[in-house]
């Protein structure tokens, strides 16, 4: 009987102070212990049993149960602005922003070789909003352009272009 009250006295006193909340749940004690870094900004499926999460900073997978990074860019000098899930290619890309030389960067990476590779790099461009892969063109959309990038041989065709500023994705 002493423990029992005990024990709803220190759950009392506990859930009222700024430590973190403890629940008592029959002769133990326990916490939450996962706290999230990171907002997810984007996600991907590939089966009932992968799914891949798009951070600011970091690209994991949830695979059978198991977390794991799948790649991580330097969060004090880039950041990763878009990600798209390729079922065809069985990749994903990914599109890095460096905030010191004003480049984006795209990249594949291969889920069944693990080994990302560099698709394109500019100059001055927008960050993208949205990827998406149809065939063997990555067609890239930003606030001010939509762009069809060709995986074989590199070029850009750009499909759409504001020289106002309007919002090529807005939909009237």
């Amino acid at each position: 009987r002493e423990y029992v009250l005990s024990a709803l006295v220190a759950t009392h006193v506990t859930c009222g102070s700024a430590v973190a909340r403890r629940e008592y749940v029959l002769s133990a004690w326990s916490t939450s212990f996962y706290r999230p870094k990171a907002e997810i900004q984007a996600l991907g499926l590939i089966n009932q049993d992968s799914v891949f999460f798009q951070s600011k900073w970091a690209i994991s997978t949830l695979h059978d149960g198991f977390l794991s990074q799948l790649v991580e860019v330097d969060g004090e000098t880039s950041e990763i602005t878009a990600f798209h899930v390729c079922h065809h290619r069985n990749s994903f890309f990914y599109e890095v922003i460096s905030r010191e030389h004003g480049t984006v960067t795209i990249f594949e990476y291969g889920l069944s070789t693990k080994h990302k590779a560099m698709v394109r790099e500019f100059q001055d461009l927008v960050p993208s909003r949205a990827m998406a892969c149809v065939d063997q063109l990555l067609l890239r959309a930003s606030q001010s352009s939509l762009l069809a990038l060709s995986l074989q041989t590199g070029a850009t065709s750009i499909l759409h272009h504001s020289e106002t500023g309007e919002d090529v994705l807005a939909i009237d």
